[in-house]
């Protein structure tokens, strides 16, 4: 939720992007993202979904560092390149494994439960992010106007994109803590990856 926002705003405010090419500018992650989902399933029969979802966060805290690096005053599109395709990789490996994780061991019944309490802590846990974030990246922008505004919302921007990269990793640290799923979730695991993977597809299509 939040490196799309940022994105958002340093392509239109810093960069002059009109919202058509702001919304090309996106078409790279999002051609890695759903690559990324076609390799997730296999990777997690291969590997395991705790494992999956640690490259993943892995793979993200990488995009999200070289993001970082990629943003400084008089930089382009080209050098955000690496670090959006990272990112859109990370977003289609974990997608899946998230969700799959959120109903592992959890009965029939309380599935659609299950799956409200990760989307609930989803939206909310993206919300309070963003929100610090923004404070975060608008820090020293207080009374500039002109160039030098546009400098400080760049520098706040990068600043942003190592903090998202410090949050992910911190998530890779406590996915560490997710225990091995049992048999039979794993074979139910298997079996919603496979819908995801089919639903990414009918969505490309």
């Amino acid at each position: 939720m939040a490196i799309p926002y940022f994105l958002t705003v340093l392509f239109q405010h810093s960069y002059g992007f009109s919202a058509m090419q702001t919304g090309f500018a996106f078409l790279v992650p999002t051609m890695f993202q759903m690559l990324g989902s076609q390799f997730s399933n296999p990777l997690s029969r291969v590997i395991g979904i705790r494992a999956t979802l640690l490259v993943g966060f892995f793979i993200g805290g990488l995009g999200g560092a070289a993001l970082g690096l990629g943003i400084f005053p008089g930089s382009g599109y080209a050098a955000l390149i690496p670090g959006l395709i990272l990112i859109g990789l990370a977003m289609g490996i974990t997608y899946g494994p998230i969700w799959i994780i959120a109903g592992s061991d959890i009965s029939p019944g309380e599935q659609g439960v299950a799956t409200a309490m990760a989307s609930t802590s989803l939206q909310i846990g993206g919300a309070v992010g963003l929100a610090v974030l923004v404070a975060v990246a608008n820090a020293n922008t207080r009374g500039l106007t002109g160039e030098q505004l546009n400098h400080a919302m760049v520098s706040g921007t990068s600043i942003t994109m190592y903090a998202a990269a410090i949050g992910i990793l911190i998530g890779m640290l406590i996915s560490l803590t997710i225990k091995k799923p049992s048999s039979r979730a794993m074979h139910a695991a298997e079996t919603k990856a496979e819908q995801l993977t089919a639903n990414t597809e009918l969505v490309v299509k």
